[in-house]
């Protein structure tokens, strides 16, 4: 696996066990759960995949 390949995978296993710990705190501790918090768990899930991908296309690794 290249060394991209590599710190994006980290970083994306990273984001989303963020989200998941984000999402366990909201059910299990606050034991609050509303639209808001669905919300913010997406921006976060979607900001970790856009980031991903303009890593990876910053790399050239993206290039036909």
């Amino acid at each position: 696996m290249s060394d991209l390949y590599q710190q994006l995978y980290s970083y994306l296993v990273g984001q989303v066990d963020d989200t998941l710990q984000y999402m366990t705190r909201m059910v299990l501790v606050d034991r609050t759960v509303d639209r808001d918090h669905v919300v913010r768990a997406m921006e976060m899930l979607k900001i970790a995949l856009q980031t991903a991908e303009e890593r990876y296309l910053d790399a050239g690794e993206g290039e036909t």
